[in-house]
């Protein structure tokens, strides 16, 4: 009986030796996994702190290309290789192949106890162009507030760094972001955001001098540039006819070949322009900019697939004439484009005068400093039927605007 215990117990020690030695071996793989998941989340905050680090730095001025390799960072070691158009080589890893002129690639990559992450970063200024609505200010320049009413929708980006006024239940079909809450007239604003409504965003600064005046330059070095008032009337074979000054000091007509230039034409004062386009171009003036009568693509791209692309760039107003619906012997305005009125506004002369005017028909968008007049409740100016061009998305005009601060394309970790 002793002997059998003896056995029973020397088997029942081993046994319970086998089974710890078993627990100890599982708990060493489970303390081993959860450093290495350690390791690996630590070199991934690494790579993203210093992806972070220059991404600020590209903030304060985009121009900067500066590649950073910290050591004893955080534990371990970060690095970020920066790359643009003008770099010899892309990475054969990253996602593009290719960069464009407002395009910065970031290839970050951390380390941390033998664990090692990478991050990929695409950065882009967005060309103005790509909102169907944006204002600096949301009054007047006397100071009076413009409401949105029951009847008013926009169908694509739109942003102010003012305070929208809003009156009855207008209908935002696109991203909306603002620099500061709506208001609403007496309470009776409310307002239908169906794709949201982000308040409190950072101002976005429009163009400055060195924008403006690379419009220019490429007016001289590759387009047209022009010391006077021109007239432009776009014709729906491709070309452009122009004339040098306005009324009995006007020149004959000459008709320039839009693909055969870069797409930028700029004065230095003024441009009355209407017509088709047939390609992409973007004129320029430092005066105002008259649109005389309709301004439409060749090919309608609600119907079929079109190139067709217009850029407008006022440094003063843009104007629509207030005999622009004569031109085409009808009531409406079809204006086919994206506006860009940094003196003031997108705006109608004779917005207060009674007349037999119709409808501004707009595809595109308009970015403006300031809110313009455009009709009045009372059937005075225009009605607005206003459109937004989802290719503007991802086609630009010529040498268009890009705003100051620059969107984060993808982050890929």
């Amino acid at each position: 009986m002793g002997r059998a215990l003896l056995i029973l117990s020397i088997a029942m020690f081993f046994l319970f030796g086998m089974v710890q030695v078993s627990e100890w071996g599982r708990m060493k793989i489970v303390a081993d996994r959860n450093n290495a998941h350690v390791e690996q989340a630590q070199a991934l905050y690494i790579a993203s702190s210093v992806a972070d680090m220059v991404i600020e730095d590209l903030r304060i001025n985009f121009g900067n290309r500066n590649n950073i390799s910290l050591q004893n960072y955080l534990g371990g070691a970060g690095t970020v290789e920066v790359y643009d158009m003008d770099s010899p080589i892309i990475p054969a890893s990253s996602s593009v192949t290719t960069l464009g002129p407002y395009q910065v690639l970031l290839m970050a990559r951390g380390e941390y106890e033998g664990a090692v992450r990478n991050i990929e970063v695409l950065l882009s200024l967005p060309a103005f162009s790509k909102y169907a609505y944006f204002t600096n200010q949301e009054v007047m320049s006397g100071g009076s507030k413009i409401y949105f009413y029951d009847d008013d929708k926009i169908s694509g980006p739109t942003h102010t760094n003012g305070t929208f006024s809003m009156m009855g239940s207008p209908v935002f079909n696109g991203e909306v972001t603002s620099a500061n809450m709506w208001i609403d007239s007496g309470g009776a604003g409310d307002p239908i955001f169906n794709k949201g409504f982000e308040v409190l965003t950072e101002p976005i600064e429009l163009p400055g001098a060195a924008q403006l005046n690379m419009l220019v330059d490429e007016g001289i070095n590759g387009g047209h540039q022009y010391d006077m008032d021109i007239t432009l009337r776009f014709n729906e074979n491709g070309t452009v006819s122009v004339s040098k000054g306005i009324g009995r000091n006007a020149t004959p007509y000459e008709t320039i070949t839009l693909s055969s230039f870069n797409g930028v034409i700029s004065s230095n004062q003024r441009i009355h322009m209407q017509g088709v386009i047939d390609g992409q171009v973007t004129v320029h003036a430092k005066e105002d900019i008259v649109i005389t009568g309709d301004l439409k693509y060749k090919d309608d791209p609600r119907s079929t697939k079109s190139d067709d692309v217009l850029g407008i760039v006022g440094e003063k107003d843009v104007i629509v004439d207030r005999k622009a619906h004569k031109a085409d012997g009808q009531k409406d305005v079809n204006i086919e484009a994206t506006i860009m009125a940094l003196g003031e506004s997108f705006r109608v002369d004779g917005y207060n005068e009674r007349e037999d005017k119709g409808t501004i028909h707009l595809l595109g968008g308009i970015v403006q400093n300031r809110r313009g007049p455009v009709g009045q409740t009372n059937g005075n100016g225009y009605a607005k039927d206003y459109n937004y061009d989802g290719r503007l998305r991802s086609i630009f005009p010529p040498f268009y605007p890009r705003a100051s601060r620059f969107s984060i394309v993808y982050w890929n970790e």
